[in-house]
């Protein structure tokens, strides 16, 4: 009994270290495969695939990237020859495809009846991780690349709302932008807004729910024009708003809505230096809008 126990205690042994080997083997190879390498997020080399498809009386273009997402949109009767270029970011908690639907961008950008190219790219999801795109013209040339889509010579309009603020001052060195939209933005870097738009060539608007405070603090400093109130189209401001470089409008509506009231967007586009094309889908009116609001310098 004792040599036949003796035995199997043997072979159980070889059995397992047999295994333990074939294990140790086994785990030296995995660890010597050689490793992807990681894509070079600045380059904003693509990694997916571009669609060109009908959209909210226009074409959508998307395509991935490694800095995420790019959503292109163009309206109807667009004509690259005289178009300019919007790039909107999002605030946090949102990404580029969210932005584009939930908040009916699309629309919105239809609504405001310009001729232009509209980009909207993925931005960080919050305040703590790195701005996904450092360079403004690799998002450009990426853009032209994927989509087909020549860059337009005229006006570049920037866009921001909440959290963008952070992306957007990484681009103020870019030359051919000259207009800046803070939607409720600027909840830091004034200094570096303040030195842009100090530029007469630079016009800076301000939208100021939650930011108020600052917002009208860097438009004093600035010695631009405030309105105490959104009206619901461009014209129904006073002259000394549509003309002034520096202006700042006080919202009536919260944070979001902000976005969201297919209202505000439209109106400052139409008040932009794109120019207009013949299809236009007309917006809301903006709740508690008062178009008889007088601006105050300063």
């Amino acid at each position: 009994m004792r040599r036949h126990a003796a035995a199997a205690f043997a072979v159980a042994l070889a059995v397992v270290i047999a295994t333990v080997i074939a294990s140790a083997g086994t785990t030296r190879i995995a660890r010597a495969a050689p490793q992807p390498r990681a894509p070079r997020i600045a380059d904003g080399q693509v990694t997916g695939l571009v669609t060109g498809t009908p959209f909210e009386g226009g074409r959508r273009f998307r395509f991935v990237t490694a800095n995420g997402v790019v959503n292109a949109w163009i309206p109807a009767h667009y004509a690259p020859r005289r178009a300019g270029t919007v790039v909107y970011v999002h605030g946090h908690d949102a990404d580029a495809d969210r932005a584009l639907l939930e908040h009916s961008l699309a629309r919105q950008f239809a609504a405001s009846g310009r001729n232009a190219l509209f980009v909207v790219p993925e931005a960080q999801p919050d305040g703590v991780e790195p701005v996904r795109w450092e360079s403004l013209g690799a998002l450009l040339r990426e853009t032209e690349r994927q989509t087909g889509l020549a860059r337009p010579p005229g006006a570049l309009l920037l866009i921001g709302h909440s959290g963008a603020f952070r992306t957007l001052a990484g681009w103020l060195g870019y030359a051919r932008a000259t207009h800046i939209i803070l939607l409720d933005a600027l909840y830091d870097l004034d200094d570096d807004f303040a030195r842009w738009a100090s530029d007469p060539d630079h016009r800076l608007t301000l939208v100021g729910a939650d930011t108020r405070v600052r917002c009208a603090a860097l438009t004093e400093r600035l010695g631009g024009v405030r309105v105490p109130r959104i009206p619901s189209r461009w014209h129904g401001l006073p002259r000394a708003a549509r003309t002034a470089r520096i202006l700042y409008l006080r919202s009536q509506v919260g944070h979001m809505e902000l976005v969201l009231g297919n209202v505000v967007l439209p109106l400052l586009l139409e008040g932009s230096a794109l120019p207009a094309v013949s299809f236009q889908l007309h917006a809301q009116p903006l709740r508690g809008a008062n178009e008889t609001d007088a601006p105050r310098a300063g």
